[in-house]
C-alpha cells in the first residue's frame, strides 16, 4: 500500500510519521508530491516503508531506488526504514543528513559503501542501523565525524582502502569498528575455469558457474562493490547498483574475473 502526500502540502517535519497513523495501514512505500517545498529529519524512519518516491517534477527534492535527496542528489535526506540487504550510496552525495539511515525491524539493512565523495555525515546517520554487519569506505584518511553516527559496531566490519589500515585503527570513531579490513591490492589472475562466465547485458551484470559460491565484486581500485551468497547457476547484479566500469568478480570457489562495462 501507498500513502500519498497530497498536493497542497508544503512542508514534512522531523521524524513526522514514526510509528504514526500510516503504518498500521500496512503501507509499504511513500509518494510524495510536487508542492512539498520542505522536509525535516528523516520523516519515515521506522517500521514497514521500503520505499520513498517523489514526483518528477518536484523543484526541491528528488528519489532514487527508494531514496530520499534533495533535487541535485548532493544530500541524502531518509532512507527507508524498512528498506534492507545492501546499499551503495551513489557517488553524486557530498552529505548525509542527520538521522538518515534507520533499520530497527528484520531484514535489516546489513551493507552499506560510503564513497569518497561523502565529506558531511550528519548526527547519527547510522545510529538506528542495528543490523548493520559491514560497511565501506574508500577515504585514503579517515573522514571526521561524530562519535554517534554509528551504533552497535563493535561486531561489526569496516572496510578500508588498501595502505590504510593504521590509520583507521588509530581513529576514535572508526577505530570502534570490531574488524577492520584493509582491500588488497586489486589483481586479476587466469583462471581455468572455464565454466565461470560474468558479463553485462541490459545493465544487469550476470556471475554464472555449476555450484553454489560466495560472488563478490571489487572496483578496479579494490573498493567493495557488491556480496551475496549464489545458488548454483547464474546471478543477476544491476549495474545501477555498481560504481565505475571495471569490475573484479570474485567467486569463493570459482577464482577471478574481469568485466569492462
Amino acid at each position: 500500500m501507498t500513502v500519498t502526500i497530497p498536493n497542497g502540502v508544503k512542508s514534512i517535519g522531523d521524524f513526522a510519521f514514526k510509528t504514526c497513523g500510516i503504518y498500521n495501514q500496512n503501507a509499504t512505500s511513500v509518494s510524495i508530491s510536487n508542492s512539498v517545498e520542505s522536509i525535516g529529519i528523516n520523516p519515515f524512519n521506522d517500521a514497514n516503508i521500503t520505499s520513498i518516491n517523489v514526483a518528477n517534477d518536484n523543484v526541491k527534492y528528488a528519489s532514487e531506488d527508494g531514496v530520499l535527496f534533495n533535487k541535485d542528489k548532493s544530500t541524502l535526506i531518509a532512507f527507508p526504514g524498512a528498506k534492507s540487504g545492501i546499499y551503495n550510496i551513489p557517488n553524486s552525495v557530498t552529505s548525509i543528513g542527520n538521522y538518515a539511515f534507520s533499520s530497527t525491524n528484520p531484514p535489516f539493512l546489513t551493507s552499506i559503501t560510503i564513497p569518497n565523495t561523502v565529506i558531511t555525515i550528519g548526527k547519527g546517520a547510522f545510529s538506528l542501523c542495528m543490523g548493520l554487519t559491514d560497511v565501506t569506505v574508500e577515504w585514503t584518511t579517515p573522514l571526521s565525524v561524530q562519535n554517534n553516527i554509528f551504533s552497535n559496531i563493535s561486531s561489526a566490519t569496516l572496510h578500508v582502502p588498501y595502505g590504510t589500515k593504521a590509520l583507521y585503527e588509530a581513529d576514535p570513531v572508526w577505530g570502534t569498528f570490531g574488524t577492520i579490513v584493509e582491500q588488497a591490492p586489486t589483481s586479476v589472475v587466469n583462471i581455468s575455469n572455464s565454466s565461470f562466465h560474468a558479463y553485462i547485458t541490459n545493465n544487469v551484470l550476470k556471475v554464472e558457474s555449476p555450484q553454489a559460491e560466495k560472488i563478490t565484486v571489487y572496483s578496479a581500485k579494490g573498493v567493495l562493490l557488491y556480496t551475496a551468497l549464489k545458488t548454483a547457476g547464474g546471478i543477476d547484479i544491476p549495474v545501477s547498483s555498481l560504481r565505475g566500469s571495471v569490475y573484479i568478480i570474485k567467486g569463493s570457489v570459482s577464482g577471478t574475473i574481469k568485466v569492462v562495462r
